[in-house]
């Protein structure tokens, strides 16, 4: 059970809450035109979203290239916004990415665009559109800014995908969730 003060809230009617806000975000989110970072790179103050009443801070959610590509492949194709891309959008959470992501998509994108079955002036389109606006790209992290056993997860990760290391990296100074196979 979760406790909220003196009265005791069933973990169920939370989730239901949430769900139903995450849901009408989303339905609203659709129609809402994308507000990306400002000529200064700043991005819109967005609020987050309410969970019965509470303010909660806006979640960060690290992309690596392979879910991103994904995302936009399916966007691309269906010819509608994700989920992702709305939940971004309306402040729900941000999303983190390192440079070398934005970089992979724009250098790969004839290969994406066939993997996600769709034209690759498609697939760019939705990319440039719908996605590189709402985007908070960070350049490469240092490995200082982590603890020890930070580092050793990293070290792990690096024998066993070397890709996904500057995400893990963004992800862990960050304290964000990593969308990542």
């Amino acid at each position: 059970r979760l406790i909220t003060g003196p009265r005791r809230i069933r973990h169920d009617v939370v989730e239901d809450r949430v769900a139903e806000l995450l849901r009408q975000l989303h339905v609203q989110s659709v129609a809402a035109p994308l507000a990306g970072a400002s000529a200064s790179g700043v991005f819109p103050d967005r609020p987050g979203f309410e969970v019965l009443g509470l303010r909660v801070r806006i979640p960060p959610v690290v992309v690596d290239t392979n879910q991103l590509f994904r995302d936009v492949g399916y966007s691309s194709r269906r010819g509608v916004r994700t989920v992702l891309v709305n939940a971004a959008n309306s402040g729900a959470l941000r999303i983190l990415c390192p440079r070398h992501v934005v970089d992979e998509i724009d250098e790969h994108s004839a290969k994406f665009s066939r993997l996600s079955k769709v034209s690759q002036q498609q697939f760019v389109d939705t990319w440039k559109h719908a996605y590189v606006p709402i985007l908070h790209v960070v350049d490469p992290i240092p490995r200082s800014a982590l603890t020890d056993p930070e580092l050793d997860r990293v070290h792990e990760l690096e024998r066993q995908d070397p890709d996904d290391v500057p995400a893990a990296l963004l992800a862990l100074a960050t304290r964000a969730v990593l969308l990542s196979e």
